[in-house]
């Protein structure tokens, strides 16, 4: 849990610093636009990348109760609809995370060893495909050679 929570709080921070807020404004009672859009980006970021992540725990997480991180995912979907400075600030933090995502369950050496894996599946694929190609080639060059 450690990891999700610091995690989120490394998204959080680049929601501050990607408008010049303070952290500590971020995190605290206070009800200006900025701070709260901070607030929900991160909130709606996280819950994209972790959508098993409870909504208790990112409530707490940034010292919010579990009614707020709702209105919050509510109120997202509100704002990317209308407001195009609010989407613009989430699809930046969103795809700044998506590739640094790293799974609950596992520690980082086995997230590491998870996209390894993948990276090696897809290279197979890839060689087989050229291989393929290259079988047809050959095929087609010795047609053409008669």
């Amino acid at each position: 849990m450690l990891q999700k929570q610091s995690f989120f709080i490394e998204i959080l921070e680049s929601c501050c610093s990607f408008i010049n807020i303070e952290l500590d404004d971020a995190m605290g009672r206070l009800r200006n636009r900025e701070f709260v859009n901070a607030r929900s980006i991160a909130v709606c970021v996280m819950k994209n990348l972790f959508p098993k992540t409870t909504i208790t725990f990112l409530g707490a997480c940034i010292g919010r109760d579990h009614a707020t991180i709702i209105h919050y995912l509510r109120r997202h979907d509100d704002l990317m609809f209308a407001d195009c400075e609010y989407r613009d600030f989430y699809e930046n933090m969103y795809q700044l995370y998506k590739d640094k995502k790293i799974s609950p369950e596992l520690s980082p050496y086995e997230s590491l060893l998870n996209k390894y894996y993948i990276l090696s599946e897809k290279h197979k694929r890839t060689e087989e495909k050229y291989n393929i190609v290259l079988e047809k080639y050959k095929n087609i060059e010795s047609i053409t050679n008669y």
